[in-house]
């Protein structure tokens, strides 16, 4: 959003600095350090600790098809956005069936062990039996 809006790499991360958290924070001081010694190596100012190897190494393959760093951004945010969507989706669905199936095998076995014990129950209720324990004494 900020590079869209007309905004250098540098005023962007100034602003993000400007209201991060002092981890993150300090992140952005390191990139804009960088920057300041090689202002147009941002592979490595962003190699810093504020992108993950996988998305370092997308941004490399989009830099080298000769696109702007600002288009190669919004390119790479726009697409890992529908990844981690995609993903996010997978996930609550196997955690929906993982939840139904654990829910489902203890219903089993509440049933099992409601029968199991009703069944003893009434046998041990059982009249002829009660009869016989009471000659046996």
């Amino acid at each position: 959003m900020l590079l869209s809006s007309g905004r250098s790499v540098r005023e962007g991360m100034e602003a993000l600095r400007s209201t991060a958290r002092p981890w993150l924070r300090w992140h952005f001081s390191r990139a804009l350090a960088s920057l300041d010694a090689n202002p147009s190596d941002y592979q490595r100012a962003f190699g810093l600790g504020l992108m993950p190897k996988a998305i370092r190494a997308k941004l490399a393959s989009r830099l080298d098809s000769k696109v702007t760093f600002a288009e190669a951004m919004v390119d790479i945010a726009t697409t890992e956005v529908e990844l981690l969507e995609m993903r996010v989706k997978v996930s609550a669905a196997l955690t929906g069936y993982s939840l139904v199936i654990l829910l489902g095998a203890v219903g089993v076995t509440l049933g099992v062990g409601v029968m199991t014990m009703g069944t003893s129950l009434l046998e041990q209720s059982d009249q002829s039996r009660l009869i016989q324990r009471a000659n046996n004494r």
